[in-house]
Parts: C-alpha cells; structure tokens; sequence
C-alpha cells in the first residue's frame, strides 16, 4: 500500500469566496452572500516514501474528487493543511483549491475549491 485517502463530509456555512464583480460589490456593502452546504474534506497521504512526487496523490485526489460529485451530488471541497507542509500546499493549489482562511494557533490553512459545472447554451 502506498498510502490512503480520506473523504469527511459536513454541512456547513460557506461563504461566497469568488472573486468576481458581484461579490466584491456585495463585500463593499458589508453584505455577505452565504449558504448552508454539504461539503467534502479531503486528506490525503502517500507514506511510501519510493510512491511520492510520481503524482499518486493528484490522480487519487481527482478520483475521488470526480466520485463524490458524481455519486454523493457533492461539489464543494475543503482542505486543512499545516503551514510548513509546502508539498501539500502546492499540491492543492495545482488543483484549483483556493486559500479560505489561515488559523495561526495551529498554524493551519484551510483551502476550498468548488467544482463548476459548464453547461452549453441550448439551441
């Protein structure tokens, strides 16, 4: 075994985080756009040392990934990672996770990514 991956689910308050236009104009207004969503946490671990840096966790990530928005109808995703743990940190950023927070008592960032489904305009 080269390693594991871990899916936690939980309903909680997200916080619109894209950066277009219209959430900057409701930011500036101190209004905030929020909602109650399930969401997925996601670990992952590659403990072989001779398995890591081959990309064993970014495909088993994106499996993953693909699975529970396909079957669990869940699209939003976070991530905790400690501060120092640079191969972690770039490789969820490789992956469109974005930063939410950073709490310093643990020294923890929190990423968040949300997959968009592109729909094609009808004919």
């Amino acid at each position: 075994m080269a390693g594991d991956i871990n899916v936690f689910l939980s309903c909680m308050e997200i916080q619109n985080y894209e950066d277009t236009s219209e959430a900057k104009e409701t930011k500036e207004k101190g209004q905030t756009q929020s909602e109650q969503k399930w969401v997925a946490e996601l670990n992952v671990m590659i403990a072989d040392k001779k398995c890591q840096r081959k990309g064993l966790a970014k495909e088993s990530l994106k499996l993953i990934m693909d699975w529970t928005i396909q079957y669990l109808k869940i699209d939003t995703f976070i991530a905790k990672i400690h501060a120092n743990n640079q191969p972690s940190l770039a490789l969820f950023a490789g992956l469109g996770f974005k930063q939410l927070e950073y709490i310093p008592e643990f020294e923890e960032y929190t990423f968040i990514h949300q997959h968009i489904t592109s729909t094609s305009p009808s004919s």
